[in-house]
C-alpha cells in the first residue's frame, strides 16, 4: 500500500528507554523469562518456553487477564479482547490484555503502559466517512497494539469509508515505546514479521505460471501448483496460491500457502501444504503457517524446525536474538 501525507511529531529530549507511567506498580517478573526462547499467548495467560534440542520445554506462566467468558447466545454488543502482542526486542515484550490496557514484560517485572488519551487520537471527520466500528463504518476495533522491530505502537482508525468493503481514511499511530511519537498516515502500522527461509534444493526451481499458479521444476520433471477452484460458480469456496517457500533441502520440502486476496482488506491465509519435493504428495497440511527465526516456524501451533516437528506450543511469539 502506498503511504502518503505522513505527519510525524516526535518528542524531543526523551531518553531512549524512559520510565512508563501506568495504572499500577510493576509486579514480579514472568516465570522463566530469563531462559525463554519463545512465549505463547493463551486465554489471558502468557507462557514461557525454551527450545532444548528437539523439544519445546515449558518454563512457567503468568495470568494477565481473566479468561474470556463467551455469551451463550449472540450478543451484538459483546467484544472479546484476547491477548495480542510481541517482542519489540529481546528484553521487552508488549501485550494487550484488555480494552485500552497494555503491559510491558521485562526481566524486572510486568508494568502497565500509559496509553494515548482518546482526544489525542481524534481527527476531523472527512465527508462521506463513518465512525469506525459504527453502522456503515469499517470495523477496525481489533487493531490497536502493534509491535514492530524495536518499537511498540498504538494504531487506530477514527473514520472509515463504507464502500468497496470499507477502508480507513487515515490512521493515527502513537508510539508507546521507546520514546513518544505521533503520526497520521494512510497506512496502519505493520507488526514485526520474520522472513521465511527460501534456499532451493539443488536441481529444483519455482517459476511463475498463468495467474497465481506456479511451476515447480525438479530432476523428475515439472508440476503445476495452483489454488483450489470453486466447487460451483459463485460458491466462494476456492482459494489461490499465495506463496511458496523451501523449508528444507535434504530431503526437499516445499511449503505452499493458499488464501484469499482483497483490494482494501488484508489478505486472508486459509491453508498450507508441506510438499515432498514438488509434490503432489503432502507430508503435512494445516490451516496456518507462520515464520520464525532461522529454520523455525509454526504450523497450527506446532513449532517446526525445517520439515521436523519440535513440539506443541500454541500462539507463538519467538524471542529475538541480541
Amino acid at each position: 500500500m502506498k503511504v502518503a501525507g505522513i505527519l510525524f511529531i516526535a518528542a524531543c529530549g526523551a531518553s531512549a528507554h524512559p520510565p512508563l507511567a501506568g495504572n499500577r506498580p510493576a509486579v514480579p517478573a514472568l516465570p522463566g523469562f530469563a531462559d525463554a526462547d519463545l512465549v505463547t499467548l493463551g486465554d489471558g495467560v502468557v507462557t514461557t518456553y525454551a527450545l532444548r534440542g528437539d523439544a519445546v520445554v515449558r518454563l512457567g506462566e503468568v495470568r494477565l487477564a481473566p479468561p474470556i467468558v463467551w455469551p451463550e447466545e449472540f450478543d451484538p454488543g459483546f467484544v472479546a479482547y484476547p491477548l495480542i502482542g510481541d517482542w519489540a526486542d529481546r528484553d521487552h515484550l508488549f501485550v494487550r490484555t484488555g480494552e485500552r490496557r497494555v503491559v510491558m514484560v521485562t526481566a524486572d517485572g510486568i508494568t502497565d503502559v500509559a496509553l494515548p488519551s482518546p482526544a489525542s487520537l481524534a481527527l476531523p471527520q472527512p465527508e462521506g466517512t463513518f465512525a469506525t466500528g459504527a453502522s456503515g463504518g469499517r470495523d477496525y476495533m481489533r487493531i490497536d497494539l502493534v509491535v514492530t522491530a524495536g518499537e511498540a505502537w498504538w494504531s487506530t482508525c477514527p473514520w472509515s469509508f463504507p464502500n468497496d468493503g470499507g477502508f480507513c481514511d487515515k490512521w493515527v499511530n502513537t508510539r508507546l515505546w521507546p520514546a513518544p511519537a505521533r503520526e497520521v498516515s494512510e497506512s496502519e502500522k505493520r507488526p514485526r514479521a520474520w522472513p521465511w527461509p527460501d534456499r532451493a534444493p539443488r536441481g529444483f526451481a519455482i517459476e511463475p505460471a498463468d495467474g497465481s499458479a506456479m511451476t515447480c521444476r525438479s530432476p523428475a520433471g515439472a508440476i503445476e501448483l495452483r489454488g483450489k477452484p470453486e466447487s460451483a460458480e459463485g460458491a466462494d469456496d476456492g482459494d489461490m496460491l499465495f506463496e511458496t517457500r523451501w523449508m528444507a533441502t535434504d530431503p526437499p520440502r516445499l511449503l505452499v500457502v493458499f488464501g484469499h486476496a482483497y483490494e482494501y482488506s488484508p489478505s486472508q491465509l486459509t491453508r498450507f501444504q508441506l510438499l515432498d519435493g514438488c509434490g503432489p504428495t503432502a507430508v503435512l497440511e494445516g490451516a496456518s503457517a507462520d515464520p520464525g527465526p532461522g529454520a523455525l516456524w509454526v504450523a497450527d501451533g506446532v513449532v517446526m524446525r525445517g520439515a521436523s516437528a519440535v513440539g506443541n506450543a500454541g500462539d507463538v511469539r519467538f524471542r529475538p536474538s541480541r
